[in-house]
């Protein structure tokens, strides 16, 4: 979710809780005021009722006939003689009458006052019709949905508005950053904001862009510059050491430690290669690509190894052989492919047997071999043995783990008894 959407939801939820609180608040402060307003003109009313009284001098029996009168037309006075031990008071309270003329029962407020006229006690019970409560939570949940869903389209508009112009000058840095190349030599470009954090941000993504590439570039030289400068005397070393070997004079003894010498300089050689391509692979070196067609490089590499599966006694079985073409780097299926077939061949058993299964966008490669299963979560790391091998330096299936990772492939290893060994290549592209 972005940000600007994340505080625009914190402003609704807010907004929404106000809302919410706010109906009950507001309609029991509006019955409260209305029900104030009420009671001073009963009690207008009844001042009203008192004066006349006193002024025209008006008996018990005109009283009561005004009473009946009132009743009949529901005016809503009623005024009667009371024994004068009744104490002078007023009374407020709620009542509902049914209402003939519209005919439904209504809430009417109504005020009891004993008072003295004329050296007489009478109790006036004034009524006045108040606005149903249904009526009144009615007109307050109307107002305040529409003051709400003005206020919350107003801010929305206003945060979709301020944010597309604010956050202009990131979004344009993010679409740089995206584009980025460490190996490119060009410096992010940004875009002056009028906020001060971006403008932070643009100037440290720019220090650190130029610090990262700085640092690439002296790596891979030092990378390059070292593979380089280590074939030559490995080259060398390996010439001297055949030109030795091939010498009359060489005794048995010296025979052998010359083979063994031998033995580790193709050692490091191998070594010295498959580092300079992981380090090729992370620097992504291979991005030109090109249509290639697994199956047959598959059959390339087994011919090249014909000779390897013939001494080992190994027979290669092909299953489902379903035709997978990817656009990748030649180079790098070719490594990926090759690494996965020696690593079956080495690993195998003698008179051993290799599957192999190529189907939809899937390769599956299993080899017979140990009859206990490799540690999952160590088998892809770099420089990690099964045993002690001189010849196996660690980084076969490390280089495989790599190139599918650079290329959105998956690869993962099972094993089913009694020791089928089976590594498993999802292609994605």
């Amino acid at each position: 979710m972005k940000l600007s959407n994340q505080t625009l939801r914190q402003y609704y939820i807010f907004s929404i809780l106000v809302f919410i609180i706010s109906i009950p608040v507001l309609y029991y402060l509006t019955q409260n005021l209305w029900k104030e307003d009420i009671d001073e003109t009963l009690v207008i009313q009844r001042d009203l009722i008192i004066k006349n009284i006193q002024n025209q001098e008006i008996d018990s029996l005109l009283l009561l006939h005004f009473t009946e009168i009132s009743d009949k037309l529901e005016i809503g006075i009623h005024i009667e003689l009371v024994n004068d031990s009744l104490s002078l008071s007023n009374n407020y309270f709620d009542l509902t009458y049914y209402d003939s003329t519209h005919q439904h029962v209504e809430p009417f407020r109504n005020l009891n006052s004993v008072f003295e006229a004329n050296g007489k006690k009478y109790l006036a019970t004034i009524s006045r019709d108040m606005v149903e409560s249904e009526d009144l939570i009615s007109g307050i949940v109307l107002a305040q949905v529409i003051l709400y869903a003005a206020l919350l389209l107003g801010i929305l508009l206003l945060t979709k508005y301020f944010s597309k112009r604010n956050w202009k000058s990131f979004y344009f840095l993010l679409e740089r950053l995206e584009t980025y190349k460490i190996d490119s030599n060009k410096q992010i470009v940004v875009l002056p904001s009028k906020i001060d954090e971006f403008n932070e941000l643009n100037r440290a993504l720019i220090n650190l862009s130029k610090k990262n590439g700085d640092i690439y570039r002296a790596q891979k030289e030092f990378t390059e510059n070292a593979s380089h400068e280590m074939q030559t005397p490995l080259a060398v070393l390996k010439g001297q050491l055949e030109l030795l070997s091939q010498d009359a004079e060489v005794s048995k003894a010296h025979a052998e430690k010359i083979h063994r010498m031998e033995s580790n300089i193709r050692h490091m050689t191998k070594l010295n290669r498959s580092l300079l391509l992981l380090s090729r692979i992370d620097n992504k070196q291979f991005e030109i690509t090109t249509n290639v067609v697994v199956n047959k490089e598959l059959n390339v590499l087994l011919e090249d190894l014909e000779d390897q599966l013939e001494y080992r006694g190994i027979k290669v079985n092909k299953k489902n052989s379903e035709l997978i073409t990817l656009d990748v780097n030649p180079h790098l299926i070719k490594s990926l492919l090759g690494n996965l077939l020696t690593n079956a061949i080495k690993h195998n058993i003698n008179e051993g047997s290799i599957d192999i299964e190529t189907s939809a966008q899937e390769l599956t490669i299993s080899n017979t071999g140990k009859t206990e299963p490799l540690l999952v979560e160590k088998i892809f790391n770099r420089f990690y043995k099964e045993d002690e091998d001189v010849a196996n330096n660690g980084l076969g299936l490390a280089i495989v783990k790599r190139i599918c990772q650079s290329n959105g492939y998956t690869i993962s290893y099972a094993f089913s008894s009694p020791n089928k060994h089976c590594f498993r290549v999802k292609f994605k592209n």
